[in-house]
């Protein structure tokens, strides 16, 4: 399986028309990434929507083979459903590929893209608190999911 590009600006099309992303997960009504999305696309004047899609481990393949076919660009995954989606990807990033878990989906015309923007995220916000200074001491990581093998 290629890597895709570990660049997430292909999956952001402002075109004039309204761009519909989202996030999977289950349960998922209580993310506060719809919130956060749009507050997002305001600030930046873009035309888009981010909605969450409640979707059951069960139903994880053949709701994502059917998110293109409605002109979705992109989706989050969240728990339970990082580490599933995984072999449903035609290509991985770097970092998802390591973690072996996918937090970003791009969908494009060569199929789906599986990103993994945990570990990337994590240590652009302990380096901007601390500079490099936290890398001299321990840490202790509480979890077992996607976000935890980060």
């Amino acid at each position: 399986m290629p890597s895709a590009p570990s660049d997430l600006r292909h999956c952001w099309h402002p075109d004039g028309g309204t761009s519909v992303y989202g996030i999977l997960g289950f349960p998922v009504n209580h993310s506060l990434s719809p919130w956060l999305h749009r507050l997002f696309a305001a600030q930046q004047e873009l035309d888009l929507v981010y909605v969450p899609f409640p979707v059951r481990e069960e139903d994880i393949a053949a709701a994502l083979a059917g998110l293109p076919a409605l002109g979705i660009r992109g989706v989050n995954v969240t728990v339970p459903h990082k580490e599933a989606v995984l072999p449903l990807m035609q290509w991985l990033s770097a970092e998802a590929r390591a973690i072996g878990a996918v937090n970003t989906i791009c969908f494009t015309p060569s199929g789906m893209q599986g990103h993994n923007t945990d570990a990337p995220g994590f240590l652009r916000a302990l380096e901007r608190a601390t500079g490099d200074g936290w890398r001299q001491y321990p840490a202790t990581v509480i979890g077992a999911g996607g976000a935890a093998r980060a």
